[in-house]
């Protein structure tokens, strides 16, 4: 199990995937961003819809569960709460809150993801 602190740009997983088999996940907790609180499958509102080309994953929800392989953002995986992921790429396993580059600064919180082979 990896403790995923919204605060950070980059989390170790401490998990490593081999590409093309599938893994479940699933993050527990809460996480803000200021003062929004939400789980790890993020959250929308109309406001925020107008600077969402910031987000580090514009395609993503704020503060959703992303992953990626080896901090390399060509194997962005959108995760959350829980589900099944194929490993696009073998390597370590990295997570973060999805959010703009420059604004972590004022995030709290964590999930606590859990990843095992299909």
């Amino acid at each position: 199990m990896a403790r995923i602190e919204s605060r950070e740009k980059w989390n170790r997983s401490g998990v490593r995937v081999v590409a093309g088999l599938t893994y479940r996940y699933q993050a527990a907790g809460h996480w803000k961003d200021w003062y929004l609180e939400c789980d790890a499958d993020g959250y929308s509102n109309v406001f925020m819809g107008l600077v969402g080309w910031t987000k580090r994953v514009p395609g993503a929800k704020w503060f959703q569960l992303i992953g990626v392989v080896d901090q390399d953002m060509r194997y962005v995986l959108r995760l959350g709460r829980e589900g099944t992921f194929t490993a696009p790429a073998s390597g370590e396993l990295w997570a973060f809150a999805n959010d703009a580059g420059i604004a972590y600064w004022n995030n709290s919180g964590a999930v606590e993801l859990q990843v095992q082979e299909v």
